[in-house]
């Protein structure tokens, strides 16, 4: 399992957050393989915490970009907004054979 930790700059609201939250959860599929969301506020940023399921770091890199994006063309949050940084870390091991 991976965490993919990305920075959207934006200035949010208070209710920004839920429907972040529930654009990215619209915007899944299940070839991204999300096993859970977590949208948080900071002061002139939000981060976004997806935990995914996959083979390689690149492969995750690209999917926690493009849910990102694909739930960020869709919110209706603050704008402008920007896609400051997207970072993959392991979790876990896949697999112990």
């Amino acid at each position: 399992m991976y965490l993919a930790v990305a920075i959207v700059d934006a200035a949010p609201e208070p209710g920004d957050v839920p429907r972040l939250h529930a654009s990215i959860e619209a915007s899944r599929a299940p070839a991204d393989q999300v096993e859970h969301v977590c949208v948080e506020r900071r002061n002139d940023h939000v981060i976004v915490a997806l935990y995914l399921l996959g083979v390689d770091v690149g492969t995750i890199g690209r999917t926690a970009d493009q849910l990102c994006r694909r739930a960020l063309a869709t919110w209706r949050g603050a704008r402008p907004w920007c896609l400051r940084s997207c970072a993959v870390r392991t979790i876990g091991a896949v697999g112990t054979g």
